[in-house]
């Protein structure tokens, strides 16, 4: 008895170890398949969060943005100082060859050989390249040039470059309000030339090329403003024009204009625009600029003017206008035993403004005195 349960207990316990070892086997599977499915439906639930992302909540500018390049998409190339403007163009491929390699991951590719091939993303926001030649390379030669106290002595800055007096602001950010050179192209400054002597500008019009920057008042319209130097000549006369309008004094060639009451350049040489005299009256009429005559005696009528070139006349100087009958026509009166009126004299002057009218004063304004009749001219009903 006592050898027969033995054998049956170590039966037992055999049996009893056999089925924990089952138990805990289907646990462990049991688990095993809880985990994957949790695991599963967190596949899932990221999948269709990055669908809902992707697919419905942002825009196809915001997906096409978040594929970009996060550095390169927030660059602004004519603000990044890692790349000055003016660099070599070789410098500048070198550094859009590094940016292109140190801001973008490589792309894994099946081979179709079982395995993978790295190959570089191509950045597609190119690094700026700006030589002596390029476009930003001239903006800043003007700028830089412009600096010198005769710009225009420069051979490359008398060709494309211009002085902007006012105020503005250039393509590459930096703004001013004292003069500065800006781009203005050969082509350009020839055209803004030509169109001067044909329409009898003022001066010439015109603007900055291709929107390289933006000079206050500068304009192609009527409106335009004396601002935008295309030469030394106009550098010097735009500066001395401002200098005169900003100071309000009666040095350095200036003169305030009566009917206006402002300020303005009148060079030494002479004034800044043409003056012509327009004479109406009876009889013969003769003028002398500055005791020179100008004008020898020549018939004059009331329907139509007779027009007498001056020129650019110096500041105080003298005009005189001499009238006398006809030697005829005084004789023929004598022999009749008559009287002839006369002779009548009537004028004015005129010349052309910066905004491109014309001005005129008549006689009574700047004729001083009558030496017929030793009085002050008055305009008669004639």
């Amino acid at each position: 008895m006592k050898i027969r349960m033995g054998r049956t207990t170590n039966v037992l316990l055999g049996i009893i170890v056999l089925a924990l070892v089952c138990l805990l086997f289907i646990y462990w599977s049991m688990c095993q398949r809880a985990d994957d499915e949790v695991k599963a439906v967190e596949a899932v639930e990221a999948v269709e969060a990055v669908e809902a992302v992707e697919g419905f909540e942002l825009t196809l500018e915001e997906n096409i943005e978040n594929r970009m390049n996060p550095l390169a998409a927030q660059t602004n190339p004519l603000k990044n100082p890692a790349v000055p403007i003016g660099i070599p163009e070789a410098r500048g491929r070198e550094l859009q060859g590094m940016f292109q390699t140190a801001l973008n991951v490589g792309i894994m590719q099946p081979d179709g050989e079982g395995s993978f091939k790295e190959t570089p993303k191509i950045n597609e926001t190119s690094v700026r390249v700006d030589d002596e030649n390029s476009f930003l390379g001239m903006v800043k030669m003007c700028r830089e040039k412009g600096a010198a106290a005769n710009p225009f002595a420069d051979p490359a800055f008398a060709r494309d470059c211009g002085m902007c007096i006012s105020s503005g602001s250039l393509i590459t950010g930096q703004t001013f309000t004292a003069p500065t050179g800006v781009l203005v192209y050969k082509k350009d400054k020839e055209q803004a030339i030509s169109e001067q002597k044909t329409n009898g500008y003022t001066f010439p019009r015109a603007i900055p090329s291709v929107k390289s920057a933006q000079c206050v008042g500068a304009s192609k319209s009527d409106s335009a403003l004396p601002v935008l130097a295309l030469s030394k000549e106009d550098y010097e006369a735009y500066r001395k024009r401002s200098a005169c309008k900003t100071g309000h004094a009666f040095k350095e060639e200036c003169g305030l204009c009566v009917s206006t009451k402002e300020y303005s350049w009148v060079p030494k040489s002479g004034g800044t625009q043409p003056m012509t005299l327009w004479v109406w009256g009876m009889g013969l009429v003769s003028v002398l600029l500055g005791g020179t005559v100008v004008k020898d005696f020549t018939d004059v009528s009331m329907s139509s003017p007779l027009k007498i070139s001056l020129g650019k006349v110096p500041e105080g100087t003298t005009i005189e206008i001499h009238a006398k009958m006809k030697t005829e026509a005084q004789g023929w009166a004598k022999q009749l035993g008559i009287a002839i009126d006369g002779p009548y004299v009537y004028g004015a002057i005129t010349s052309p403004m910066a905004n491109g009218g014309i001005y005129k004063l008549p006689i009574e304004r700047f004729l001083e005195k009558d030496t017929v009749s030793g009085s002050s001219i008055r305009k008669t009903d004639i």
